[in-house]
């Protein structure tokens, strides 16, 4: 790295954090000890207060052009989850003026950042070594999870929009997909998109398959403290199938050693608490592939585009939208 470029870099990291340390005033924390986890955005800081070990907080700056409706969803569900079920997730914290999103604003940083605090979720993460009995676990929680999100209601003006059908047919008509596939490879994908489709109105959408799900179910987003799995990180969190949920999570694990043990595993566990249909359970491949075709959308919507990323999870479009199309025949 150049020397220009790391002055850069560390000047943008300390604007940064000093806009972190004025969000903090609204939480009368001015105190506490504040550490870098993400450098872009939306940027998050480990926050502790000094003399409290149990007084951990995650500080998260969104971004100036963020949709604010975003974290508010995720604020709201959060605590929903935390008062009507047992389920460990971060918990907001209220600034001193009873806000959950409180804005900041700082020299040399552009543009007003709202702000959240989260209480930091406890515990240490199983990815290294990953069993069955994790999975079952992580199974079972991820149930109750959407037995809350099919009777969960946001207030109308932040119900995100719906992922329909027809909508995720015409996803393959983008013209920004030329960016990362030739004329070739989008055959596939529009085929698979057309598959995702046909599974979606197979299923319909009632409560018993859809509703407000987490949005990105990996090994990363989950904890454990004792036996007992956490999750964590929302802002993923939508209006989607509880498939969907799942295809993510059964995606991680089939990538390990003894991946269909510990999607067994993951499955036992969720229907141990909840029921998950056969055509549900095969969709999985399906909406594995739709995830990955809305995260590349947002990479190639990104202000902040990655390229070498973009091209790498273009091309694990194209490998699982042939899978897709292989399942199907």
């Amino acid at each position: 790295m150049l020397l220009f470029d790391k002055l850069a870099e560390n000047e943008y990291a300390a604007r940064h954090q000093a806009l972190a340390r004025k969000a903090l005033r609204a939480y009368n924390m001015t105190d506490a000890t504040l550490v870098l986890l993400r450098q872009h955005s939306p940027m998050m800081f480990d926050v502790r207060l000094p003399g409290a070990p149990a007084h951990r907080y995650l500080l998260r700056l969104c971004r100036a052009t963020s949709d604010l409706r975003i974290p508010r969803r995720e604020l709201l569900w959060l605590i929903a989850i935390r008062c009507n079920t047992n389920l460990v997730v971060p918990e907001p914290v209220l600034a001193q003026d009873g806000q959950l999103l409180r804005s900041v604003s700082h020299e040399g940083v552009s543009g007003a950042r709202a702000c959240l605090l989260l209480r930091w979720v406890d515990g240490f993460s199983v990815r290294a070594e990953i069993a069955v009995q994790h999975t079952h676990a992580i199974g079972r929680a991820i149930a109750q999870l959407h037995d809350h999100g099919a009777v969960y209601r946001w207030p109308t003006e932040l119900t995100p929009p719906r992922l329909t059908p027809e909508s995720v047919s015409e996803l393959g008509e983008a013209a920004m997909w030329r960016t990362v596939c030739t004329a070739s490879e989008l055959r596939p994908v529009r085929e698979a998109l057309d598959v995702v489709a046909e599974r979606m109105q197979d299923l319909g959408d009632d409560s018993s398959v859809a509703g407000v799900v987490h949005g990105n179910l990996h090994l990363r987003n989950i904890v454990f403290h004792e036996n007992e799995p956490r999750l964590i990180d929302f802002r993923g969190c939508s209006w989607g199938y509880f498939a969907y949920d799942l295809s993510r999570m059964v995606s991680d694990l089939l990538s390990r050693e003894q991946g269909p043990a510990l999607v067994d595993g993951l499955l036992a566990g969720y229907r141990s608490v909840r029921s998950l249909s056969e055509p549900a359970e095969a969709a999985l491949g399906a909406f594995s592939f739709l995830h990955h075709v809305l995260r590349t959308r947002r990479m190639l919507e990104d202000e902040e585009r990655d390229e070498a990323r973009i091209a790498r999870h273009g091309a694990r479009m194209n490998r699982l939208a042939k899978q897709v199309i292989r399942d199907e025949s």
